[in-house]
């Protein structure tokens, strides 16, 4: 029996045409552009993010517009465009708030998106709790603010604490520290529980990622003038461990973690506007890292963000590049090895990046904030099973998933994939990845 399936698939494989190659940076089109501003306001768009506002299963698009003091919001009608503008005050004329950053979570556990916004000048966070989707638009009540340490410039809503619900993580800039907001179910804050932890000179940006394998986010700060990330471990129940910081011998403005060299843990990305580079630090499952390694290429690197653009199972370093006014994409080679860079041209000034599927049901797009609103760069590269590119799925896709799996970038050779670890290479492995490429996908 075994015979005959080899016999059958090599008169399958024979006539298929040569597997193509494809390098992480074909993937993205040329920007679609977006406004996010209004005729008569400069609005100033500084950071965007990706979520499901209205709940029907399409990522939207949000911005902080520090110019204004305004959330910006772009519903994505899940035919491959956004939609009309639609903005909501975080701030009032008295003051000047100056959000940068923003974030979105079920904060009060109603199945509803909330908003969390880090506001610069004012040294506060603002919180507007979804009310529901009213004719297809979602609804906001007004901003509540909370103080933390001065100049937040990052915001994460993600659980901290030992319950499930989301609390709110800043990186203050000029306080030098990460403020934690404890959320008290309601999506309110309960101040005798929140606390700040001292980090590096200067926290710029800040991520959230499981560093040491115990399930729970721990926080990392890429510390501009410090020119080091500093390491707060989460263990689960009384708070933020510092575990120290790593130099990097550079000024990180951005920073980012994934699994870069296939390990399965987290590993850390930043971006170095001043010497227009990335760095890479690699994990080593205990909340430690290799030594940082650094590339070039990326003409004022001031965001950065990480996702497999080609589905060749390694994440992608992606780069939004102020004074560039480009898009950079650093290819994975496999094992965390970054390719010489390749920089497309996008939009004036952007100075935030996120990764996630925008449009269509493949890999994830890339959007930018930019000087007046945002750009979405199209993933081009299919997400589909459909590995002939005939239109259908069937036997001749299965064939080649069997022998060409993963393709080496440099020579083309290919390797198959045991992806339930059975010792076959068989249709059950087929249908694990044909589910991972059709199911949804949250933003990277």
């Amino acid at each position: 029996m075994g015979k005959k399936a080899s016999i059958y698939v090599y008169v399958v494989l024979a006539a298929l045409p040569a597997a193509p190659v494809a390098r992480a940076q074909d993937c993205l089109d040329d920007p679609i552009v977006h406004d996010t501003t209004h005729a008569l306001t400069d609005d100033s768009p500084f950071a965007v993010s990706l979520c499901d506002l209205d709940g029907d299963g399409d990522l939207d698009v949000v911005t902080a517009n520090d110019a204004s003091d305004t959330i910006s919001v772009l519903l994505n009608d899940g035919l491959g465009s956004l939609g009309e503008l639609r903005q909501w005050p975080v701030g009032s004329t008295s003051a000047v708030f100056e959000p940068v950053d923003v974030d979105c979570c079920d904060l009060n556990g109603d199945q509803l998106m909330d908003l969390v916004v880090g506001n610069h000048t004012a040294d506060t966070v603002s919180i507007l709790l979804g009310e529901g989707v009213v004719g297809g638009v979602p609804q906001f009540a007004a901003a509540i603010h909370h103080p933390v340490g001065e100049a937040p410039w990052a915001v994460r809503c993600a659980p901290v604490d030992a319950d499930a619900y989301p609390d709110i993580v800043t990186a203050d800039f000029t306080a030098a520290t990460v403020s934690v907001l404890i959320n008290d179910g309601s999506g309110g804050i309960a101040p005798e529980d929140s606390y700040s932890v001292p980090v590096g000179n200067a926290p710029r940006s800040m991520a959230l990622c499981d560093i040491d394998g115990d399930l729970d986010l721990d926080v990392i700060t890429g510390n501009m003038s410090g020119k080091n990330i500093t390491v707060l471990r989460n263990d689960g129940a009384a708070g933020l461990v510092d575990l120290g910081d790593t130099g990097l011998g550079v000024n990180p403005f951005a920073i980012a973690c994934c699994d870069l060299d296939g390990a399965g843990g987290a590993d850390v990305v930043t971006s170095n506007i001043v010497d227009d580079s990335v760095t890479v630090l690699l994990g080593n499952g205990a909340g430690g890292f290799d030594g940082p390694v650094r590339v070039g290429g990326a003409d004022g690197a001031a965001a950065v963000v990480c996702t497999d653009l080609d589905r060749n199972g390694a994440k992608d370093v992606i780069t939004a590049n102020l004074s560039g006014d480009s898009v950079t994409v650093f290819t994975n080679l496999g094992d965390g090895v970054l390719a010489a860079p390749f920089s497309l041209l996008s939009t004036a000034n952007p100075s935030s990046i996120a990764a996630g599927r925008v449009f269509g049901a493949g890999p994830s797009d890339i959007v930018i904030a930019h000087a007046d609103g945002v750009a979405v760069l199209p993933n081009t590269c299919s997400a589909s099973s459909d590995l002939d590119g005939n239109g259908r799925t069937d036997l001749q896709d299965f064939a080649w998933f069997q022998v060409c799996f993963a393709a080496d970038l440099d020579t083309g050779s290919c390797g198959p994939a045991d992806l339930n670890g059975d010792g076959l290479l068989d249709w059950a492995d087929y249908a694990l990845w044909y589910a991972e490429l059709e199911g949804p996908v949250a933003p990277d």
